[in-house]
């Protein structure tokens, strides 16, 4: 019983250190903006008939009720 508990930690431990090596080292916060460059850039080419283009041009109209929200439904 105890091996396969002890396989269980292996298991998980190994999970938990995979983007790790996966990264090779790459610093994650640059890997997120890179990311996120590449899908804006991808957004911005989708036709503004489609919701996801729409939403990108979207201008906000109105404000928001001044004041605590309610706490009831």
């Amino acid at each position: 019983m105890r091996a396969a508990k002890s396989k269980e930690k292996d298991r998980h431990k190994m999970e938990s250190q995979k983007p790790t090596y996966l990264m090779e080292g790459a610093d994650i916060t640059r890997f997120i903006k890179v990311q996120r460059m590449k899908w804006l850039g991808h957004i911005q080419r989708v036709d503004q008939a489609r919701p996801t283009g729409k939403l990108l041009d979207w201008k906000l109209t109105g404000t928001r009720p001044v004041g605590r929200s309610r706490q009831r439904w």
